[in-house]
């Protein structure tokens, strides 16, 4: 799997379980402790990539393990 990807699917998982249990960009911006709901927006549209630190944070928030 090419970087690319994995990126892409990241982003759309991340939208997916936000959406599902469903959490405002806000919420889990908050819950991540991200100053700016707009941070969430990006990531999910690809607009920037989620760095390793916010991705385990995602994780904790969203209650999924990242295997």
């Amino acid at each position: 799997m090419t970087k690319t990807n994995q990126h892409t699917r990241i982003r759309t998982r991340l939208k997916a379980l936000r959406e599902d249990r469903k959490m405002s960009q806000t919420e889990l911006a908050t819950a991540m402790g991200l100053e700016h709901r707009q941070t969430i927006g990006h990531i999910e549209s690809g607009e920037r990539r989620i760095t390793p630190a916010e991705l385990v944070r995602a994780a904790e928030a969203l209650g999924v393990a990242l295997d």
